[in-house]
């Protein structure tokens, strides 16, 4: 039987372990959701206010094509070494990728079943989307003279994809700067005050694999510099323009990313 699929954590292929593994099927399940709602004013009903995913799995269900028991043990052990928390991405899904934690794991049940499939349940909970492997990207150089001796530009990005996501962004920074803030044109806003940032000094805006956010000047966690008028995210539209504005004390420098993120 030959593999009809291919999948890959961390780009090693489950394919590649074995030529004995023969990959049958990807299924992706129905994602879980829940409804966050409040209280109507005048006591009766609730009010829907999103539906919120909290998680999405996917099945992996493959064969072992080898009669021998011990080596057929031998290529499971492999296999559930291989399962590990990491980057998922499949073969019917080019250019996407979706973080995991393996939650099933194969065994081999008995030797006179050699012939039967196996299954592997991977499943996403931090960051719920399959999202883009390559972001969007552009770039801004704020020079222009705005206010009292700042400088300000902006740039249009569009992002490609089916639900909102956020902003990352590289900033250096050309000369001292304390005050610096990014801004899209709806309104959302991060601000940061008393930087300290000279010139040649790289302030970030990242998140990990689990999607926490992290704002690090230099390596080093700046969160406390961020104001209290500041959005907790700049979340991006998908397929839609959008103009984001970059402020600040001195000229600098911005580079934007946004992975899409799809259902």
């Amino acid at each position: 039987m030959i593999t009809r699929y291919s999948v890959w954590i961390d780009n090693k292929g489950l394919q590649d372990i074995d030529p004995s593994i023969c990959i049958t099927d990807i299924m992706e399940m129905e994602p879980k959701q829940q409804p966050l709602t409040a209280a109507q004013a005048w006591g009766h009903g609730l009010r829907l206010l999103k539906m919120q995913r909290q998680s999405l799995s996917v099945v992996v269900r493959f064969a072992i094509r080898e009669r021998d028991t011990v080596r057929r043990r031998d290529i499971c052990t492999r296999v559930r070494a291989w399962a590990q928390e990491g980057y998922l991405t499949t073969s019917d899904r080019p250019g996407q990728r979706l973080y995991v934690v393996c939650e099933k794991i194969p065994t081999v049940e008995s030797a006179q079943k050699w012939a039967n499939e196996m299954e592997m349940t991977f499943t996403a909970y931090d960051v719920p989307w399959w999202e883009s492997i390559t972001p969007n990207k552009c770039a801004v150089k704020a020079e222009t003279p705005f206010g009292d001796g700042q400088h300000r530009d902006t740039v249009s990005m569009r992002m490609i994809g089916d639900v909102e996501s956020p902003l990352e962004a590289v900033i250096t920074a050309a000369g001292k700067t304390d005050y610096l803030r990014v801004t899209l044109d709806d309104g959302q806003t991060i601000i940061f005050e008393n930087l300290g940032m000279r010139g040649g000094d790289t302030l970030t805006i990242s998140h990990d694999n689990k999607g926490i956010l992290a704002l690090k000047l230099n390596g080093t966690s700046v969160m406390n510099k961020r104001t209290a008028k500041s959005y907790d995210e700049l979340m991006i539209p998908p397929n839609k323009s959008v103009t984001i504005a970059l402020r600040a004390d001195a000229v600098c420098t911005a580079s934007f990313s946004v992975r899409g993120r799809y259902v």
